[in-house]
């Protein structure tokens, strides 16, 4: 109370100057359409409001802005960090309309074609680069379907991209939504300070009209590229899936045996249509079969109450799955791009053929003889190639092609008469005529000289095309292309520390907790050895380290986290100086490399006794270790020291842009 008291009454406080003040005002309007309105003109009465910021929950609570709009839909939210001061990013706003009686959502944020779709980015987000801001937010009446570990057990990733059908019309509904955690992927992709680190959620919840069968994909990256997650409700009747009806299955119990369910059923249809038509991929066959059976072993252990191998056999079944279902797509790519590249190859064949046969003299005649010529060759392909067999549609990869080679065409017709114009312009010869024969021209006369001396002689020439037929056939007969996967091997050194397996995400970003805690279930924990980097985005970030009992501090450039199992790993504690290694359960000590020690003033005499501050705790020193040792090479040839913040932002370019991991030494600490 003397404390609150004399700030309040203190004489010499200055006021407060407003053009200093770092916090905005938002204003706004829950609204959803009506039975007969055009504009979303009818209040979502006591909504509830959320401003979603990109930060981790604090002990448990969540750090975001929440309000309640009132009877006519309207609310305000005071004190969010405003850009005029603080660099801050967009973040997004979200309603929810509440059952009074049960609690239950009712209305959720639409993300259809009346809602966000409206919007130029598609998303509510608001940047607060005012002292007020005001926006609107569009609801519909929901239903949710709430989804359990996300998490990808193949790619160790949460996908952060969703996509909702209906499953009655195989098209995505007017009005949905979703909730999903925030994921590392998703903080990078909106330039956002990642705060989450490895604490991903992995639960969600999809909504949809009540009643309403849903089907949902989510996938990861700017485009959406790389289904990770399939939800169909499929069975052997209906591979294709019909959907989870809202709300009668309000939560997806089990989901991931229904995702490695959904997705293997769909592989089976398609790899049976396949071979139907003569298309084989012994890779392909050998990951569905060994989903197959995972999948059956995690049924028999769930029927048997051992949930553990039950959880195993379907993240194993989904792993493989999912390998299977890209490797269905890209056969099935594989095959409409041999059928693109035959079409491609009749434009010459039906020129040749209509020079060779009919040789007539007009250019009209010319033309109808071509394309006489092409639709043969097409319906010969339409009933004895497999990929017109595959597609839907086979008048849409005839339609395709024509498009295709009509704008290269008028393409090459642009670009050429440029380059002649540009030419004729920095000649000074411009409208004169050009006596020059271009190589082109001398190209087509040539050809057609030498079609004429082929169709002069009909038997040699029908000779000729006999055996190269026959060649190409014997040779077709005869080979077989398969795809097996390859093993990478790059040498990083002649001896390995230890024998093992180091996992790590590409360009060294961020890997989920649940990662762990699913390898530990596979392996168990004393199989699996986790470590911790923290280390700043810049060169000038540095992180202070104080002697607990005494005024010495010294700064350090990133801090790593070890546990029990690394002195069976890399082994550090061969370059123990003093003290000893960490032990099993301990929470609260470290060990100091020389050149910290000796900043601080920690000798050998006091391991054990001596204990310094970070980040306002407080951790025992157990031993010392030499600087050099933190050099020591893992499997890759890389130290266990954190990246340098140069190295570690180029390692995430680098991830970002091609997908790859950084590769060479890394500077020591």
């Amino acid at each position: 109370q003397h404390v609150i008291s004399g700030l309040v009454n203190d004489t010499q406080l200055k006021a407060w100057d407003v053009s200093t003040d770092a916090f905005a005002m938002m204003r706004g309007e829950v609204m959803h359409y009506g039975p007969r309105s055009y504009l979303p003109d009818n209040p979502t009465s006591g909504a509830l409001v959320r401003m979603r910021l990109r930060n981790p929950t604090l002990a448990g609570v969540r750090g975001d802005f929440w309000t309640v709009a009132d009877d006519s839909g309207h609310f305000e939210v005071q004190g969010l960090e405003t850009a005029k001061i603080l660099y801050t990013k967009k973040f997004r706003v979200e309603a929810y309309g509440i059952d009074a009686q049960t609690g239950a959502i009712t209305d959720a944020p639409d993300w259809g074609v009346n809602g966000e779709r409206r919007l130029p980015d598609r998303a509510l987000k608001v940047l607060m680069d005012d002292d007020v801001e005001q926006v609107q937010v569009v609801t519909t009446e929901v239903a949710g379907l709430t989804i359990f570990e996300m998490f990808d057990p193949r790619n160790l990733l949460t996908p952060e991209r969703v996509e909702i059908m209906d499953a009655s019309l195989e098209a995505e509904p007017a009005s949905f939504g979703a909730a999903l955690p925030l994921t590392p992927p998703e903080m990078g992709l909106f330039g956002y300070v990642n705060r989450v680190g490895s604490h991903v959620e992995t639960s969600g919840v999809l909504f949809v009209k009540p009643g309403m069968s849903l089907k949902a994909v989510m996938s990861t990256g700017l485009y959406g590229l790389g289904r990770r997650l399939i939800l169909l409700n499929s069975s052997e009747e209906h591979p294709q899936g019909v959907g989870y009806t809202v709300p009668s299955e309000s939560r997806l119990n089990e989901t991931v045996y229904h995702v490695a369910k959904d997705i293997t059923y769909l592989n089976e249809s398609r790899i049976a249509n396949l071979e139907k038509h003569g298309v084989n991929n012994r890779r392909l066959t050998g990951f569905h079969q060994e989903a197959k059976r995972l999948l059956k072993a995690a049924g028999e252990a769930r029927d048997e109450h051992r949930h553990q191998d039950f959880l195993d056999g379907s993240r194993k079944a989904w792993s493989l799955a999912a390998a299977a279902y890209k490797d269905v797509s890209s056969t099935q790519g594989g095959v409409i791009q041999g059928a693109l590249f035959l079409l491609a190859m009749l434009v010459p064949f039906a020129h040749f053929a209509e020079r060779l046969v009919f040789g007539f003299p007009e250019l009209k005649e010319q033309v109808f003889g071509f394309f006489g010529f092409f639709l043969a060759g097409f319906l010969a392909l339409r009933y004895l190639h497999p990929a017109f067999e595959l597609s839907i549609s086979p008048a849409v990869i005839l339609l395709g092609f024509v498009i295709l080679t009509l704008g290269l065409l008028v393409t090459g017709i642009g670009v050429t008469r440029l380059n002649g114009e540009l030419k004729d312009m920095a000649s000074g010869r411009r409208g004169r005529e050009r006596n020059d024969l271009q190589r082109s021209g001398t190209f087509s006369t040539s050809v057609s000289v030498g079609l004429a001396h082929l169709r002069r002689r009909p038997m040699r020439t029908g000779m000729t095309c006999a055996t190269l037929i026959l060649l190409t056939f014997s040779v077709l007969s005869f080979t077989s292309i398969q795809s097996s996967l390859r093993t990478n091997r790059i040498e990083v050194g002649e001896d390995a520390r230890y024998s093992g397996v180091l996992i790590r995400m590409p360009g060294w970003q961020t890997m989920e907790m649940t990662a762990y805690r699913s390898l530990t279930d596979r392996f168990g924990s004393d199989q699996i050895a986790p470590r911790a980097w923290i280390s700043g985005d810049g060169v000038g970030t540095r992180y202070l380290v104080q002697r607990a009992d005494g005024e010495q501090f010294t700064e350090i450039n990133g801090i790593t986290g070890l546990s029990v199992l690394e002195s069976s790993l890399v082994n550090l504690e061969e370059g123990l100086v003093a003290g000893r290694w960490l032990r099993e359960g301990e929470n609260d000590v470290c060990v100091l490399s020389m050149a910290v020690a000796d900043s601080l003033g920690i000798s050998a005499a006091n391991v054990g006794t001596s204990s310094i501050r970070v980040f306002g705790e407080v951790f025992r020193v157990v031993g010392l270790v030499e600087t050099d040792a933190m050099d020591l090479p893992d499997l890759n040839g890389e130290p266990l020291t954190p990246l340098h913040p140069e190295a570690k932002s180029l390692a995430v370019i680098e991830a970002k842009q091609s997908r790859g991991s950084g590769s060479g030494q890394l500077p020591s600490f």
